[in-house]
């Protein structure tokens, strides 16, 4: 016994021939355009910002690479938050987000981390303001200050051949080693005749 579906996908073809001529048909549906429940560009935007800010407050880093993993960067959300509860938050949030005096939009505001370091010239007179963004801002160490020092030194200065440098008392960053080695270096190839350092 033959299937009756060819016979009736024949005969709905050819009511809509008579009825509609050659025009495709639409979908009734209305398609992805049509449905309200999706969500805008800013709802989108307001999810993506709380995720990752919520992320970067409560969620837990993998220590090492782990076998099951093939990427290093996933962050896994403590054991005691269950994906009801951050939705909850979310929705409390979300809420509160038109009221400014409310924690709530703190989630909603992506602040752009920075590291500073400043050069203050007497002979300009001007200091020079190092803004790093913290996806270029590998360490605070004394790396980075050799290199704000030796840009200020190619780009600012003005051919002293005598230099006095007044920095913090941080071992990190200033009073170490490898600082006192490249004011020693600037030294030897003449690029300056001395330098004191102070902290």
């Amino acid at each position: 016994m033959q299937s009756s579906a060819p016979f009736k996908t024949t005969r709905s073809l050819d009511k809509a021939l008579h009825t509609r001529g050659l025009i495709p048909s639409e979908k009734k549906s209305g398609g992805r355009c049509c449905n309200t429940r999706s969500f805008t560009f800013e709802d989108i935007k307001h999810t993506a910002s709380f995720i990752n800010n919520y992320a970067q407050e409560h969620a837990l880093v993998l220590p090492c690479r782990v076998p099951e993993f093939s990427r290093e960067d996933i962050k896994l959300l403590p054991s005691s938050e269950t994906k009801r509860k951050v939705y909850g938050i979310y929705i409390k949030a979300r809420t509160k987000a038109g009221n400014p005096l409310q924690p709530g939009p703190m989630y909603f505001l992506v602040l752009r981390k920075v590291g500073l370091f400043g050069v203050c010239c007497e002979g300009l007179p001007k200091q020079m303001n190092f803004c790093i963004d913290e996806a270029h801002l590998i360490s605070k160490g004394s790396n980075a200050v050799i290199s704000y020092l030796h840009y200020f030194f190619e780009n600012y200065g003005l051919g002293e051949t005598d230099t006095h440098l007044h920095c913090d008392n941080c071992s990190g960053q200033n009073k170490n080693r490898f600082v006192l080695w490249y004011c020693a270096w600037r030294c030897c190839v003449g690029l300056h005749q001395s330098i004191t350092l102070n902290f």
